[in-house]
């Protein structure tokens, strides 16, 4: 685990986001909590403000109330303004999942956590966009012929 990978979560319920928080924070990772999804800058500005060729986060979490979707509508605003994060590296989450809008997220290429969820399974998926980011961080650094 390396403290330089950011996990970014957006979740309106405070005790939930206190609690991602903590045990995000205790495997060893940066995180950074947000009630809205108003705090990133791909929600407001019309292109990605993250610096140079890098993702401002390693993994972002967002919830999302479904038929309602607005914390969905963020990724895929991000991706139409350039975030520099894969898809496979942002998860929704969410407990009013039914199995074709599930499936429909999945589709789309992002990750799926249902409420109430298993803390151990987040830690797994973030410990798998961990082994993603180093694997990309290598093939950049190696040497070009």
């Amino acid at each position: 685990m390396s403290a330089s990978f950011r996990v970014f979560v957006f979740e309106d319920d405070i005790p939930t986001l206190e609690l991602l928080t903590l045990v995000i924070q205790r495997q060893g990772y940066e995180v950074q909590g947000f009630t809205s999804r108003f705090s990133c800058p791909a929600y407001t500005s019309d292109r990605c403000e993250c610096p140079q060729h890098k993702p401002c986060a390693n993994a972002i979490i967002v919830n999302t109330r479904f038929p309602e979707s607005k914390n969905l509508d963020l990724l895929i605003e991000q991706d139409k303004r350039g975030c520099k994060l894969s898809r496979e590296n942002k998860a929704v989450m969410s407990a009013s999942f039914s199995t074709e809008r599930e499936s429909q997220v999945r589709e789309m290429g992002f990750k799926t956590i249902k409420k109430p969820f298993r803390l151990h399974k987040i830690i797994a998926w973030i410990q798998e966009c961990e082994a993603r980011w180093q694997q990309q961080n290598n093939a950049d650094s190696a040497p070009h012929l």
